[in-house]
C-alpha cells in the first residue's frame, strides 16, 4: 500500500515530491542537484556512526518547477 502524500504539512520527502509531481524520485532528485528545485536539509540523525541525509521539498515549490515543465504543443 502507498504511503499517503504529506500535502498538507507543506513538506514532501523526495519520494512523496514525486509522486504528487507524477515523476520518479530520481527525477526529483536530479533537479534539486542541478539547482531547478529548492530542498532543504532536515537535521542530521546519527546510527551506528552512519549519517543519513534527509531532504524536504516545499509543496510551493514542486507547484513552481512544476508550472516551469515545457508544455508540448504550445510553440507557434
Amino acid at each position: 500500500m502507498a504511503k499517503p502524500i504529506l500535502a498538507g504539512r507543506g513538506w514532501f520527502s523526495i519520494s512523496e515530491a514525486g509522486r504528487y509531481a507524477g515523476v520518479s524520485p530520481d527525477v526529483v532528485k536530479r533537479a534539486v542537484d542541478a539547482g531547478e528545485l529548492p530542498a532543504y536539509e532536515k537535521p542530521a540523525t546519527y546510527a551506528e556512526h552512519r549519517v543519513n541525509r534527509f531532504l524536504k521539498v516545499s509543496r510551493e515549490d514542486v507547484d513552481a518547477w512544476v508550472r516551469s515543465w515545457p508544455r508540448g504543443g504550445d510553440a507557434a
